[in-house]
């Protein structure tokens, strides 16, 4: 309710398209097991909730985001809050296209997190035109996807109050396992 009330009508990212807060927030709670919800949507431009999901863990500062030439990190965003519903596949492997380390927090709900060690990338199937990016639609389906079965993985739930660090060159696969809430944020320091 704190999220429908204070935030209903800011729009999110849902599958490529922009739709309210409210509207990807009630699709979610409908969803169950038998008919599953989208993945996550994206609350990327969430200046105003800052206050809510800060501070950082003391081990990811101090934040050198502020000291970067604008621009530097054009169309990607250091923080995001993803609304998550239960019932849908992993999103396909991904790993930082700016090679950050990757946070995530788990605020509300349960998220199962999968990470592919590096150096995985011949068993990945990785998009040579966003090499950041796997072509496998369903990692659980190793009749179409074969090598996923020998990557090297490690499989985690988190759960509200769990932070996950995902250093960079980590592959990692995220989906919700009940209604959720994760804060991500990148850390570019080293």
């Amino acid at each position: 309710n704190f999220f429908r009330q204070r935030f209903g009508n800011v729009p999110v990212w849902q599958q490529g398209h922009s739709i309210a807060l409210v509207a990807a927030i009630d699709q979610q709670l409908a969803a169950s097991r038998e008919k599953p919800g989208h993945y996550s949507c994206t609350l990327a431009d969430c200046t105003e909730l800052l206050a809510f999901v800060t501070p950082r863990p003391a081990c990811s500062l101090p934040s050198r985001h502020a000291q970067l030439p604008q621009g530097a990190f054009a169309g990607s965003n250091h923080v995001e809050i993803l609304f998550g519903a239960p019932g849908g596949l992993f999103a396909p492997p991904r790993c930082d296209r700016l090679q950050r380390h990757l946070w995530m927090t788990q605020v509300y709900g349960d998220r199962e997190i999968i990470l592919y060690e590096p150096g995985q990338e011949h068993r990945l199937y990785v998009d040579s035109r966003q090499p950041w990016q796997s072509n496998a639609r369903d990692i659980e389906d190793h009749t179409n996807y074969p090598s996923l079965r020998r990557a090297r993985s490690h499989r985690i739930v988190l759960r509200p109050g769990d932070a996950l660090f995902v250093p960079c060159g980590f592959w990692y696969a995220a989906r919700d396992l009940s209604t959720s809430i994760s804060v991500v944020f990148d850390q570019i320091e080293a």
